[in-house]
């Protein structure tokens, strides 16, 4: 089974699996007043009334919200979470048979021959930072529109290859403080600096340093959420492609 988990270590909406029921995903919601770790799972026969929720202590809007989750008015006229139910654990089921599922990122990434002039125009650009620390990635991300201290974020991510596919990931990512950042980077020699453009559904990074030196290269990354989906290009993008790569950025400060 390997390394139990700790109900500590649960993530507000994190997904976690039963190992005795591995085909359900289990969206952890909180902790209600008798100590009891309530889950959402998807269940078409059966929806989560906002009666019941509250009932427990939570807020069923805000989890409706923050999850994207739909709802609907039922037969009785009580409002629901379309397709999911909810259920309960106690501290020792938790530690006995859950696992954390791991989210896995599927990513096509493109070589360009130059930045499209659509993406050029764009306002959602970032300026970006990532170090490399023992495999781990420190990310620093600034919008150029916002350009105070206030709206600057730090990441923490850690990837690693699933089955030598070199489209697939594990991805374990999570925003920690400038603190943390600063620390765990401090006399770091492994890092880019880069500038990216979200343009549509696509990540298009400009790199313009490695490891302190300068460099240029465009690189267009398009996420996908199953392997067999492949990514929508328009034809600005389609026009400036030189190449699918496979390399990580990982791979240039080495």
């Amino acid at each position: 089974m390997g390394k139990k988990m700790k109900v500590e270590e649960l993530k507000l909406y994190n997904k976690y699996k039963n190992i005795n029921d591995s085909n359900t995903e289990y969206i952890y919601v909180g902790i209600d007043n008798e100590n009891k770790y309530w889950f959402l799972f998807k269940n078409e026969y059966y929806n989560s009334s906002f009666i019941f929720l509250k009932h427990y202590g939570f807020d069923p809007d805000k989890i409706v919200k923050d999850l994207n989750l739909e709802t609907f008015i039922d037969e009785n006229g009580k409002k629901c979470i379309k397709g999911y139910s909810w259920v309960f654990y106690k501290k020792e089921r938790i530690e006995k048979y859950f696992k954390p599922i791991t989210p896995l990122e599927i990513e096509y990434k493109y070589l360009l021959k130059y930045l499209p002039s659509e993406v050029k125009d764009i306002l959602d650009v970032y300026s970006i930072t990532q170090k490399y620390v023992d495999g781990i990635r420190y990310r620093r991300v600034q919008p150029y529109v916002y350009n105070t201290k206030d709206y600057i974020k730090y990441y923490r991510t850690e990837k690693k290859l699933v089955q030598h596919n070199p489209n697939v990931y594990e991805e374990n990512e999570c925003e920690i403080n400038e603190e943390e950042y600063r620390s765990k980077t401090y006399n770091c020699g492994k890092y880019i600096v880069k500038t990216r453009y979200k343009y549509k559904e696509w990540d298009i990074d400009v790199i313009r340093e490695v490891n302190g030196k300068p460099a240029y290269m465009i690189l267009a990354e398009y996420e996908v959420k199953d392997k067999d989906e492949k990514p929508n290009t328009p034809e600005e993008i389609q026009k400036a492609i030189l190449m699918e790569v496979n390399f990580s950025n990982f791979d240039l400060v080495k």
